[in-house]
């Protein structure tokens, strides 16, 4: 199995996410945040190994 991983673009945003999604609460902006966090879930890491394991 080989999991692929964009660079530094990549990177940048796994580590704003968070501080963003602290704002986005903080600022009673819920939807927004709740938006933002099931994104960054979609596109974790974890997630794109799951996916490409092969469960058959």
């Amino acid at each position: 199995m080989r999991v692929e991983v964009s660079g530094d673009e990549t990177r940048a945003r796994d580590l704003q996410e968070p501080h963003r999604l602290v704002s986005l609460t903080v600022d009673g902006r819920a939807a927004e945040a709740a938006q933002l966090m099931r994104g960054h879930i979609t596109h974790s890491l974890t997630a794109t190994a799951i996916s490409a394991l092969d469960f058959t």
